[in-house]
């Protein structure tokens, strides 16, 4: 940056200058040798500065433009509204400069020039502990230390040395090259290393003398190294995309974080996808992180080191199960005692007790694995390879993991060895969105623009999508719009340019502190705002709905990419808040439409035809030959037809219970008709959600088939056995059963009371009074509530000096027994005073008719008891005794 004694200014501007002339000065001699010079140093000092992108080794700074915007007008002492500030906080905008639109260094350098002196004053080393001690502040939350490291070098540095620093900071020097040919330029082989370790400091010290060439990469313990990629196929062009092999391996394609296990005598380190050291998170040893304490149990005595390749999953100990991406790992909800926690699912070994195994075969390496790891449960888990021969049982594990609302399958060579950061090596990916007409389509409406960069400078190149509220006006149309995520891929530049032209006019620009009206965002603020009256319909295509606090709704998109800007359409029919819970609850937020139509392509013309000509015939007729032999043991489901909705996963199950049906005198269907009585289904997959879309049938949990065949009766439905209720079966549940599934008029047992209990959710906050207590007897009982004569009374019990304890617990017992409340001494709260002694004295009789405490004897309490109802006190009082004078202290 600045001169040093150690390297001359002119060089360092020759660095800098790369942008103007867009090479790298092949003779950086002079660079490598003041490099060489240092101990322990190496030209990663300058590179990591060049290349702020790939350097991972300093952690993120948080800082973006608009903070820097408002660092600069505080120490420039500028007022929020005037011109200068205004550039800066509105750095894209068009209004400011054509030529430096969305470029906040350039804008910010024909700010400072007139205010800073040209003189410079940190050297590269200086700069880089600057940055050092940022990444460390933001790392501990520490948002002041990161202020008070900024103003130091912005006060030290002259205007263009902070141009540079600004487009350090945001990790964009705007150099108008690729880091690939800035490696090539600092060593031939520094790609090649740089794509095994994915650590820029190794590359620089490996390789400082360009003269040593890098003949061989190896794999080395606790540095991270790029793993191996899949290949994109398309499932109709499998025969083209994948080699013919007598078998593969075919895995799930997990939905969860790519991760790298490194270990060694006790030692563990976890490395993401990116390089990005999680250590600290799960544990470096057995006593500490929230995931190597109970994963060290599974790893195999023989192993002394090893670096496994695997995807880290959330795990919902309660269910049993992998759950959604993004979901907080070691939380546990109090209410469900269910707990989500860390799990690795590991799928391959690459380095095992001092050897690397990248040269072996992908067969080769999952038997090492198979012996050197013990499963654990929501711990250490492997992927399970299912080996096929063809690829129609390719297309059949891809329906299945579709049914089961999975991202997809992986299939991979058997023979493929491990190359690293290769994604044409032998592993391809086969996922819904890569199948034409796979996707559900999404309309959604622009309520809010971005401006873009580089060659989109100036105009609106990305947009914040909304959906509508099912709520309409009088006109019927929508009035409150939702935000939902942002998209900007899939527009080419001559329909960008069209969508601009027609949307200019219409665009607002959005103040601080003020939301449009209607128009609802939250964090993920846009550059402009559009009334939706004047805005156009987008059809999205996305990959999956996930949860996300940036956007009004509580959810956004993945990978979402504009299909086509819907002109045909109106503003009003954009997709509904309703809408959108519809597809998201029918496919767990998998957008992946039903399949049969173009996976059954793939399926031979002969197949296709046999079906065809089954088309018109009855269903039943499908299952004649299946169940011929069926024995007729009952009539139970005389008349009743069901149609069983299982997947291939649950064949057995489904063939079990189709016999049942028709050996209880059932019809079985294969697709519901208009007749059909019952769906039968045990979760929602992508067949019974689209048989729910027609709101036509009730889909019905086997457990209560299975109950009337047990009792050899058909039991009404209750709430709980449903997975969806038609409209009219709703309406019927309504008028039979509370909430919770309890009936107004049949009479229940103890297992079905303990299922009603469990859906009641208790508020923690809900307190019940006596008052409520004494009204809800009111509403249950004609009179009194005979379990509970006592209620809202609060006794004091007296016992004297002569009277047995043992008999005034009794008492006692009865009196709460039918809920009465003890006092241990007369207060403004109580009621009674029960006195086992015949005479009191005449001042304390007084004292407690002045408090309006009723003075009984213990027989009031067992002959109320006896009646089942409270009893009158006046015949019961307690006599007065003029010359007795006692007192009670408690």
């Amino acid at each position: 940056m600045g001169a040093t004694k150690h390297l001359d200014y002119d060089d360092e501007k020759e660095i800098y200058q790369m942008r103007k002339s867009h090479v790298i000065p092949q003779n950086n001699l002079l660079l490598r040798e003041h490099s060489q010079n240092h101990q322990n140093d190496s030209f990663y000092q300058i590179l990591r500065l060049i290349l702020p992108q790939i350097d991972n080794e300093r952690g993120p700074y948080g800082i973006k433009e608009n903070t820097l915007a408002k660092i600069y007008i505080r120490i420039l002492c500028l007022s929020k509204t005037s011109k200068d500030a205004q550039k800066l906080l509105n750095y894209k905008s068009p209004k400011n400069s054509i030529s430096d639109t969305g470029d906040f260094a350039e804008i910010a350098y024909q700010l400072l020039r007139s205010r800073f002196s040209n003189e410079e004053s940190l050297n590269i080393y200086q700069v880089n502990a600057h940055l050092d001690c940022i990444a460390t502040n933001h790392a501990n939350h520490n948002q002041r230390g990161v202020d008070n490291e900024l103003k130091v070098m912005i006060l030290r540095m002259s205007s263009l040395e902070q141009k540079w620093l600004i487009r350090i900071l945001l990790k964009d020097l705007h150099l108008g090259l690729s880091h690939v040919k800035i490696l090539n330029i600092f060593h031939e082989d520094a790609n090649d290393l740089f794509d095994v370790t994915n650590n820029l400091q190794k590359v620089c010290t490996v390789l400082k003398d360009p003269s040593i060439r890098l003949n061989e990469i190896q794999i080395s313990l606790f540095e991270f190294f790029k793993p191996m990629l899949c290949q994109m196929c398309d499932i109709q062009s499998i025969n083209c995309n994948i080699k013919k092999l007598e078998y593969y391996y075919v895995e799930i394609k997990f939905d969860g974080e790519r991760f790298q296990l490194h270990y060694q005598n006790g030692e563990f380190k976890y490395f993401s996808r990116n390089g990005f050291d999680y250590t600290n998170t799960y544990g470096c040893n057995g006593s500490n992180g929230i995931l190597t304490p109970k994963l060290v149990k599974s790893l195999s005595s023989k192993i002394e080191n090893c670096i496994l390749d695997g995807e880290m999953m959330c795990w919902n100990t309660l269910k049993k199960s992998y759950t959604t991406k993004g979901m907080n790992t070691d939380v546990k909800n109090l209410k469900t005692g269910q707990m989500n926690q860390p799990c690795f699912c590991v799928f391959d070994i690459i380095y095992l007790n001092g050897e690397v195994l990248t040269n072996k075969s992908l067969s080769e390496r999952i038997k090492i694995l198979n012996k050197m790891i013990l499963p654990q449960e929501g711990v250490l888990m492997k992927s399970n390879q299912d080996v096929v021969k063809s690829s129609d049982e390719i297309i059949n594990l891809l329906k299945l993991s579709i049914d089961n609302c999975e991202e997809g399958i992986v299939v991979k060579d058997p023979f493929s060895i491990y190359k690293p950061n290769s994604r044409k090596a032998g592993w391809y990916k086969i996922k819904p969105e890569y199948i034409e007409g796979m996707m559900v389509e999404l309309d959604l409406i622009i309520i809010g623009g971005y401006y873009g960069e580089g060659r989109r400078r100036g105009l609106v190149s990305q947009f914040l999508l909304g959906l509508a509220d099912s709520k309409k006006n009088g006109d019927n149309e929508p009035f409150v719009f939702y935000s939902l995520g942002r998209v900007g891929s899939g527009c080419k530049d001559d329909e960008l340019a069209e969508l601009d032209g027609k949307l200019r006019n219409s665009w607002q620009e959005v103040k601080q502190n003020q939301m449009p009206p209607g128009i609802y965002w939250t964090r993920e603020k846009p550059d402009l705002w559009i009334k939706p009256r004047s805005s156009f319909i987008l059809e999205i295509k996305a990959t999956e709905i996930i949860p996300s606090d940036s956007f009004a709704l509580g959810y956004t998109l993945r990978f979402p990419r504009i299909q086509r800007i819907r002109y045909d359409k109106l503003w009003s029919e954009c997709l509904t808040v309703d809408e959108f819970t519809s597809i998201k609850n029918s496919s767990n937020g998998k957008l992946t439409a039903a399949y049969a139509t173009k996976l059954s392509q793939n399926i031979s013309t002969r197949k296709t035809k046999r079906v065809k000509n089954t088309r018109n015939i009855d269903n039943r007729q499908l299952y004649s030959n299946k169940t011929k032999d069926v024995e007729l043991l009952s009539t139970l489901f005389k008349n009743l037809e069901f149609c069983i909705l299982m997947g291939d996963a649950n064949s057995l199950f489904k063939n079990e219970l189709e016999i049942k049906i028709i050996q209880n005198g059932g019809i079985i269907v294969q697709n519901p008709r208009v007749q059909t009585n019952y769906v039968i289904a045990t979760d929602i997959t992508v067949r019974v959600s689209n048989i729910i879309q027609l709101n036509k049938y009730d889909v019905v949990k086997p457990n209560w088939l299975l109950e009337c065949i047990e009792n050899n009766a058909i039991r009404k439905c209750c709430t709980d056995d449903f997975l969806f209720m038609s409209p009219a079966t709703c309406a019927e549940i309504s008028q039979k059963y509370d909430c919770f599934g309890d009936s107004y008029t049949e009479p229940i047992d103890l297992h079905r009371l303990k299922q009603i209990l469990n859906f009641i959710k208790i508020e923690e906050n809900f307190k019940i009074n006596i008052k409520k207590m004494i009204n809800l007897d009111k509403m249950l009982f004609d009179k009194e509530n005979p379990y509970a004569i006592f209620r809202g009374c609060f006794a004091y019990f007296y016992t004297g000096t002569n009277i047995c304890k043992n008999k005034c617990e009794i008492y006692k017992a009865v009196f709460k027994f039918y809920g009465g409340c003890e006092k241990e001494k007369t207060d403004e709260q109580t009621t009674h005073f029960i006195s086992f002694v015949d005479e009191l004295p005449i001042d304390l009789m007084q004292q407690l008719e002045i408090q309006n405490i009723l003075v009984v004897n213990e027989n009031w309490i067992s002959k109320s008891a006896d009646a089942n109802s409270r009893l009158n006190e006046s015949g019961y009082i307690v006599k007065i005794c003029l010359s007795l004078e006692i007192s009670i202290t408690e």
